[in-house]
């Protein structure tokens, strides 16, 4: 009884360990100023962060705020020109841009050094929940409802103000996560595909798009089939965050190691979350509000990820190193 009762002891103490140290790994910072909030757009630009557009608990608002990861503080700026949601979000030649906006094909760019939005060129194919990177001046649309399947891919040149199709993603890709690496594009999880039992929640895949050759590849699949997960690049690796599966909404946060192909957890969300938006500056980690069990979140979060990040790709934070042997499969 005494040796039962001592191994049930240690394992309450492990597990209280545990979740301690998830607690302590990511801090809290001054919440988001619109209230709750899921589906917005977020960039990281010149070690500010912007929040804009998206759901909240009362509507669908346009504002947008910059927010200060230094002083943990945030500014109101120009309102978007219409409300949007489930946009893709990339910075591109000092811009932000919001592209297909809530079922739409428009596009628009803000200017943080004039406070001033613009109007784009427009999509081709109009769709929501997208992903948005950049990758040699130039800006990539992936995936997105109602586009089908496979996920198409189109290309932006600013300097032409113009869109190039580009070659589709060998399967649907919807609520996924996508960030850059190497001058490649890394895209993580999504929603159930075509064929998966109608109760199947969130994939596991981890794909690859070199845009020089115009291919895509398959990589390690990530240890928990999510969708509705944030992914950001930092340090030489990437993460995906939270989502959530037919187990529920996860916790979860794993790590994508480029130069062996391997995923690994690491330091767990304090609660679950999905919906929530994420970027990487200076080596660390912001996630911004998001859903919960009990509803939409307002929270700001921070996790240190142990490096100092050198250059800025899209809306995620890359570095170089480690990040320059990724190399699409043979």
């Amino acid at each position: 009884m005494a040796r039962t009762l001592a191994r049930n002891t240690l394992r309450i103490l492990i597990c209280l360990t545990i979740a301690t140290h998830a607690l302590a790994a990511w801090e809290e910072r001054e919440p988001l100023p619109t209230g709750s909030l899921t589906s917005f757009g977020i960039a990281a630009l010149n070690e500010k962060v912007y929040v804009f557009g998206g759901i909240s608990d009362v509507g669908f608002p346009t504002a947008l705020f910059e927010y200060d990861p230094v002083d943990d503080s945030w500014q109101r700026k120009a309102d978007m020109l219409v409300p949007g949601h489930s946009m893709g979000v990339a910075t591109l030649g000092g811009e932000i841009y919001a592209v297909g906006m809530t079922n739409g094909a428009a596009v628009h760019a803000y200017d943080p050094a004039t406070d001033t939005w613009r109007q784009r060129a427009r999509l081709s194919l109009p769709r929501y929940g997208l992903e948005c990177v950049t990758i040699a001046g130039k800006l990539y649309a992936i995936g997105g409802r109602p586009a089908g399947d496979p996920a198409p891919v189109d290309v932006y040149d600013p300097a032409n103000n113009s869109w190039t199709p580009r070659r589709s993603a060998p399967h649907r890709l919807r609520a996924f996560g996508a960030a850059v690496v190497n001058d490649r594009i890394l895209v993580t999880g999504g929603a159930r595909l075509p064929g998966d039992p109608p109760s199947a929640r969130g994939i596991a895949s981890t794909l690859v798009y070199d845009p020089v050759l115009d291919d895509w590849a398959y990589l390690a699949d990530m240890p928990t089939a999510r969708e509705g997960h944030a992914t950001v690049a930092v340090g030489g690796a990437v993460y995906a965050i939270g989502g959530w599966n037919q187990t529920g909404v996860l916790t979860r946060v794993d790590k994508y190691d480029v130069a062996t192909n391997q995923w690994g957890p690491v330091d767990e969300l304090p609660s679950p979350l999905q919906g929530h938006g994420a970027v990487a500056v200076d080596g660390q980690v912001f996630v911004f509000g998001g859903w919960r069990f009990e509803g939409r979140a307002a929270e700001v979060l921070v996790w240190d990820a142990g490096t100092v990040d050198v250059s800025s790709a899209g809306k995620r934070a890359t570095t170089w190193g480690a990040l320059r042997s990724l190399a699409l499969p043979d």
